[in-house]
């Protein structure tokens, strides 16, 4: 069973990554459990006032029941779940004392990488930084970092990227980018800070004063001034980069706000600016509506400007939901600070569903869905089309299982490519100690990067997934492995795709913890196909963490990566791709991080 505490008026981190300094204590009983938390006024904000109203909410959860449960009664007709809390009163002349922290630290790390010729080049690293972070009056909070370091960050989970039309999206980790991730946050993702690769120094000002909510954040990026010639003017130099967001409360759970965001390097630019809205004009239903336009400038080139739009209209309750969406980007829009796989298009998308939850049974929840998605380019082309619907039935357990159906329209490099897609998914909780999950679809798919002398075609894919996470109290392990076919019509195979990941974790005591990740990657196209390359990686990393409590920690860390070379006969400087297991070493990393928090 999972219990959770919400409190309104508190601002210990807006959105859900909490992580500060405050105590707990648990205790097993014969019927249950009882935990007791002690969370430092130091440790959050609420308003100066002699007086504190805040709100309160308290959920619990049982999976093994798919049970969920809140006080004060919470409905989902209701839009927000802020509102609908309960008001918490009697606490009166309380100080939060000051608000202020330093995190200093000192990480070093020994490393062996492949270099120019076979073997591997050995290299050591040692640095120092800081990250640090103070309260202004309980309003605004400015966390800054010097030299960051993210190498206790956990990996990326591996995904397809074999074959794909579009860039591959991946989540953000790193601390000094995810703590306070909302405030910059609009309807088009604008700042996807994964586009900072290497940041050399940063700082961030959040907040709220009265209505207004407040996001500023400038730092500065080394990937530039390293990916560039080493006879490039700008080789060494920094990317500067800026975002600025605000928004404006307007009545009950509305709101306005605007966004500007600059990059610079060297002669090149990119200002983006946009003002949206978010307004709720009925308790089940909101518009979300955001207009933006870039100013862009790459270097060499000349400078471009583009507009783009996005519209919609949302709503539901506990038995249905439907949204309603357009946007479109012009063909010279660019947001490379953002997250936009595609510009030059107008898209239309619709979904709707419907849910029945019998009183009693094993069933709990049953019903279909279904989406629709339109896009034409600036001349009027239709370049794509997808409509289907899928049927979700969940039981007690819990236990879900869906079935689905799309048929689709794609336009490609000038030929026309009809498509369907039919798959089933699953996942189960019934066991305590294990959830496990599955999927398997089988449709068409066109392959976009043929071989040399062949045209796109459309091709018979198959995606499977399968995976496990085995639960007990100090010991968790998190597996899965997906495979993906691409097979020609003449039954021909295109490639294979292997993809494995297990994560293991140990809590030894309440400060000592170990984290183990094994991964495979293997890609295996026929080259007469498909223009890609047989590619395998192998790779372990293990981290051992010392947390007293957030900030004052130590890790202890190992990784390793395996690839399928070997030395090349013909010439034995160079290394080839090979067949069999990969084992060919082409990276070693040992590293330490201490860190130590000060709180004054």
């Amino acid at each position: 069973m999972n219990t959770t505490l919400w409190l309104r008026g508190v601002r210990a981190s807006d959105g859900y990554g909490f992580d500060t300094v405050w105590e707990s204590e648990g205790r097993l009983t014969k019927t249950g459990f009882v935990v007791l938390f002690a969370i430092p006024f130091q440790s959050i904000r609420f308003p100066n006032a002699a007086a504190q109203r805040w709100g309160i909410a308290l959920a619990r959860y049982i999976p093994r029941n798919n049970e969920e449960s809140y006080w004060p009664y919470i409905t989902p007709r209701i839009q927000g779940f802020a509102q609908q809390m309960a008001t918490l009163e009697g606490l009166e002349r309380i100080s939060r004392s000051h608000n202020a922290q330093i995190i200093p630290y000192i990480a070093g790390a020994n490393s062996r990488s492949l270099g120019e010729g076979p073997g591997l080049t050995k290299s050591s690293d040692l640095r120092v930084g800081v990250d640090g972070k103070y309260v202004f009056r309980d309003a605004l909070t400015l966390d800054f970092t010097v030299n960051p370091d993210f190498s206790q960050v956990e990996s990326d989970d591996p995904q397809v990227t074999l074959n794909q039309r579009y860039e591959v999206f991946y989540p953000e980790k790193r601390p000094f980018f995810f703590d306070n991730a909302a405030y910059f946050s609009t309807p088009v993702n604008l700042f996807h800070s994964r586009r900072v690769v290497d940041p050399g120094a940063g700082a961030r000002l959040t907040g709220k004063i009265g209505n207004w909510t407040i996001g500023l954040l400038g730092t500065n990026d080394r990937a530039p001034g390293k990916s560039v010639s080493l006879t490039d003017p700008q080789r060494g130099d920094l990317a500067s980069i800026g975002v600025a967001r605000v928004t404006r409360e307007i009545g009950k759970q509305s709101s306005a706000g605007a966004f500007f965001s600059d990059r610079e390097f060297g002669p090149s630019y990119n200002r983006v600016a946009a003002a949206d809205l978010n307004w709720r004009f009925d308790p089940s239903w909101t518009l979300r509506a955001q207009g933006i336009h870039s100013d862009d400038r790459e270097r060499n080139s000349a400078a471009t400007a583009g507009s783009a739009v996005f519209v919609q209209v949302s709503g539901g309750d506990r038995n249905g939901a439907y949204a309603a969406t357009y946007s479109a980007f012009d063909p010279d829009f660019r947001a490379p600070l953002g997250f936009i796989r595609r510009v030059g298009i107008r898209q239309s998308d619709q979904f709707l569903s419907y849910y029945w939850h019998p009183k009693s049974g094993p069933v709990t929840s049953v019903g279909p869905s279904t989406s629709q998605s339109v896009v034409y380019d600036y001349s009027g082309r239709l370049t794509d089309w997808t409509g289907g619907s899928q049927f979700d039935i969940s039981f007690r357990g819990p236990t879900r299982l869906t079935v689905s159906r799309y048929t689709s329209y794609e336009y490609y490099l000038g030929r026309n490519f009809v498509k369907a897609l039919t798959g089933t998914s699953f996942y189960t909780a019934r066991l305590k100690w294990m959830d496990v999950f599955g999927s398997y679809y089988r449709g068409d798919a066109v392959n976009y990067v043929p071989a040399a002398g062949l045209q796109p075609f459309l091709g018979l894919s198959d995606i499977a997934n399968l995976g496990a996470n085995i639960h007990f109290a100090r010991f968790r392990v998190e597996s899965y492995y997906t495979y993906t076919r691409l097979r020609s019509k003449s039954s021909d195979v295109v490639f294979n795709n292997h993809i494995a990941r297990s994560k293991l974790n140990y809590q030894f005591t309440r400060a000592l913890s170990a984290r183990a990740i094994l991964d495979y990657y293997a890609q295996l196209p026929n080259e007469y196909l498909i223009d890609q390359t047989r590619f395998k990686q192998l790779g372990a990393d293990v981290l051992i963490t010392y947390m007293v409590h957030p900030g004052t920690a130590l890790y202890i860390g190992y990784s390793n990566r395996f690839q399928n070379l070997g030395i090349d006969p013909a010439n034995p400087r160079l290394l080839i791709p090979i067949g069999g297991v990969p084992l060919f070493q082409t990276s070693h990393l040992l590293y330490f991080k201490l860190s130590y928090l000060l709180r004054l």
